[in-house]
């Protein structure tokens, strides 16, 4: 799989992505009404092209995408390591959301019509799977091989614009950092797969408690006085600030503990010096960490020429989000 050829395949995907989401919204209303055959329908589309080039091609998809077992320990600090990063997922989606149109609201009323655990299967395991084997497998995979710091990034650029709004864009693009972080600390998509699974699972199950809780807040709003108190709440001009201050702490916090997260991972599958090597950090012998030093930095340079991950075929694709991104948000105003 060259970078190129790769591209390609991604960009086609896209407008097959597209282009048959739109067809069967228009001749087959039913389907796109359908909150779960139309989730499986784009989880499809996405998936399509990528599947029949790579068994065309003959890739070793296991071995390539690195489909291995993973310990329970790693599942554990993996799934630490997203609940200790939801804060700062959590403010960037906040900020985005009062710019203007809320895809995780929109999203948040899709998922209060089903039940919880349809929801689990099509809105968190079905893409973890699928969107994982096609960004950090596909993708990633791909990049790495000219530049592993270049291919987290493009990959997560990739992964945050194909959700095609800003609101999402602004979480799921350090998403797909922090999955490109899981992946190699434990050398598995698998871990990638269950940390995918658990963030859309926790926006299903968060879903799935404000559907019970809305008789509650029926009932509170029926005494007007407590009503009355929360409205002035809502609505006075420093709860904004205190509560962006407030995630903002939080979310500083959450991201030192991940960081722990991260360095029991690599140390449970012996992934260290990978995954700090590619952040451009070290392990002295005290086993602190810091940057490696300039000359070395420069003589792992040496020899690998020229990055060429973003080609033509990708900056179309670029362009195609972001033209929906503005589209999408547009929708959203007045």
């Amino acid at each position: 799989m060259t970078v190129r050829k790769v591209n390609w395949v991604f960009l086609f995907s896209l407008l097959i992505y597209l282009g048959g989401a739109n067809a069967v919204a228009m001749l087959f209303p039913s389907v796109s009404s359908n909150i779960y055959s139309w989730n499986v329908l784009c989880e499809f589309l996405m998936i399509l092209l990528p599947a029949l080039w790579l068994t065309a091609k003959k890739v070793p998809v296991a071995e390539v995408f690195r489909i291995r077992r993973i310990s329970g320990r790693t599942v554990y600090y993996t799934v630490l390591m997203l609940f200790c990063c939801y804060p700062f997922f959590s403010l960037a989606s906040y900020l985005t959301s009062l710019l203007g149109r809320s895809a995780s609201q929109d999203l948040a009323q899709e998922l209060m019509q089903g039940s919880v655990a349809a929801n689990l299967v099509f809105f968190a395991l079905v893409p973890a799977v699928v969107e994982e084997l096609v960004f950090r497998g596909m993708l990633y995979s791909t990049y790495r091989r000219t530049s592993a710091l270049g291919a987290m990034f493009l990959s997560a650029l990739m992964f945050g614009l194909m959700h095609m709004n800003l609101n999402q864009f602004s979480y799921t693009f350090f998403f797909g950092l922090f999955q490109v972080l899981v992946l190699e600390a434990s050398d598995s998509i698998i871990a990638s797969m269950v940390a995918h699974f658990t963030l859309n699972g926790v926006s299903v199950v968060m879903a799935g408690a404000m559907k019970h809780a809305s008789s509650s807040l029926t009932s509170l709003s029926g005494d007007s006085s407590q009503a009355e108190a929360v409205s002035q709440i809502q609505s006075a001009s420093w709860f904004p600030a205190v509560q962006v201050y407030f995630m903002a702490a939080l979310a500083i916090a959450g991201l030192l503990l991940a960081f722990q997260c991260l360095k029991k991972i690599m140390a449970e599958n012996g992934r260290t010096g990978e995954v700090l090597g590619m952040l451009g950090l070290c392990q002295d012998e005290r086993g602190k960490i810091r940057r490696v030093s300039k000359m070395k930095s420069a003589a792992k340079a040496n020899g690998k020429g020229k990055n060429h991950l973003i080609t033509f075929p990708l900056v179309l694709a670029m362009i195609l989000c972001v033209a929906y991104m503005v589209m999408y948000q547009m929708s959203g105003v007045g």
